[in-house]
């Protein structure tokens, strides 16, 4: 019969999930770590036109530490940069955060019903050791300036 392959499932996930394809889909991301600006990765979306603070709808809950991380589960707004983001910028994102094998980036609501790509991390049961927020509005301040850790012997 010749001609190409049809394309499977799989393959079409993956290519769905490109940066450039993904930016088609969402041109907005919210930062909430350290791609924020004055952080130590902004730099590599420093071009990417800022939108300013922005939160997302309730439903996460935030990881206080060094390296910030956000997951579903709280009942928190997550308050961060919103940033529209090119094909080049997300796939820098996608590099820095390690998507999809440690942080996975996904389209969530904000808080005045737009939509935006945040990256989520598991936050295990036992494991944090810092401060988590799961209510509220949590906005990270930095691990060095802004984290704190439980007294000594509490999780």
């Amino acid at each position: 019969m010749g001609g190409t392959p049809a394309m499977t499932r799989t393959s079409w996930n993956a290519e769905a999930d490109t940066p450039f394809a993904a930016v088609r889909r969402c041109p907005l991301a919210l930062v909430y770590g350290t791609l924020k600006p004055g952080e130590r990765n902004h730099r590599l979306i420093a071009d990417a036109a800022r939108h300013g603070p922005c939160e997302t709808a309730p439903g996460f809950r935030l990881l206080h530490g060094d390296i910030p991380a956000v997951d579903r589960g709280g009942d928190a707004r997550i308050k961060g940069e919103l940033v529209a983001v090119s094909g080049e910028q997300l796939a820098r994102m996608d590099q820095l955060e390690g998507h999809p094998d440690w942080y996975r980036r996904e389209v969530v609501s904000l808080a005045d019903g737009r939509q935006a790509w945040i990256y989520l991390h598991p936050i295990l049961p036992g494991v944090p050791r810092y401060r988590i927020t799961d209510r509220g509005t949590a906005c990270w301040t930095g691990g060095r300036r802004g984290a704190s850790r439980p007294a000594r012997g509490r999780v």
